[in-house]
Order: C-alpha cells, then structure tokens, then sequence
C-alpha cells in the first residue's frame, strides 16, 4: 500500500473554511450596518417600505395620541423602539454566534414592544394589531445575503492563497 502526501496547506483549508466567533460577529455587523437605515425607513414609512403598512390606530386610541403626543406617527410614542432598532445602543442587537457548528446572526431589539406588536402577537395581546417592525422586503434579505457572502469571499480567498502558496 503507498501512502499518499498531502500538502500541509491543503490540509489547513478545512479549518481556513470553518467559520468562527470572529467571522459570526463580522457578518453580524455588516448586516446591521443594512439593516438600521432599512428599519428607520420603515418607520418613516409607517411600515410600507417593509411591504405592509401598518394597521392604523384605532379612533379611539388615534384621539388620545393626538394630545399626549401630537405629531407622532404610528409606532413611535416615545421613540424608544425605534431608537432600539435604527440606532447602536443599549436595546440595539446585532450578534453573531455559532452554535452546534451552524452560524446563526441576530439582528434587532431587546425592546419588548417589539414583541407586543409583532408577529403574530408574540405575547397575546388581543388589543394590539399585528404591525411588525422586523419585516424586510426581499430586496432587503437580499442585502443581507450579500454582506454575509462578502466575508465568505473573503475567508475563501484566504483558502485560496494558502492553497497556492503551499504548492510553490
């Protein structure tokens, strides 16, 4: 039986192709940098540009916003959901994170109202219409999935090089 010699290089590219913490919370922050300006135009947008506008108040409710918080639009009564959501801070998400060898990235809010709101009713509130502040269209997804290829490219070429330079 003859053995077989392997490039040491070649041997490496499995572990230069396996993703890690640091590539999980790369993709994660270009993702949020696409995804904060998508959010702030859907609120600016009351939820059109995610496809769906947003369901509007109810008389009732509409009249009592109007004079505790004149001007504002729906889903903003103090702005701090959509702070949580368009701006880098304490309610702000954008992790990523490995876990059972699969890649997960998280995008959003800590900002329980996000959850009042949000599909379908995620805490059973039978008063709150279902105006969910996560929604993207397929074009955003879209962006999405091009930030996350551009670190793959990345951690491919990488391979590639290391590949070449241990056949020399």
């Amino acid at each position: 039986m003859s053995k077989v010699w392997v490039n040491p290089a070649i041997r490496r590219v499995k572990d230069i192709l396996v993703l890690n913490q640091k590539d999980m919370n790369t993709m994660a922050r270009r993702v949020d940098i696409k995804f904060r300006p998508n959010e702030r135009k859907l609120f600016s947008t009351q939820g059109a540009s995610g496809g769906r506008r947003w369901k509007p108040l109810s008389p009732a409710y509409k009249k009592w916003k109007r004079k505790k918080r004149p001007g504002r639009k729906i889903m903003t009564f103090d702005g701090k959901l959509r702070d949580s959501l368009t701006k880098k801070g304490f309610l702000h998400v954008a992790i990523g994170f490995l876990r059972r060898n699969k890649g997960f990235i998280q995008v959003g809010t800590h900002d329980i109202k996000a959850a009042w709101h949000g599909p379908p009713n995620r805490l059973k509130n039978p008063v709150l219409p279902t105006r969910d502040v996560l929604q993207q269209t397929p074009a955003q997804i879209d962006q999405y999935r091009q930030e996350i290829w551009k670190v793959m490219r990345a951690k491919f070429e990488r391979a590639k090089r290391a590949i070449a330079k241990g056949a020399r």
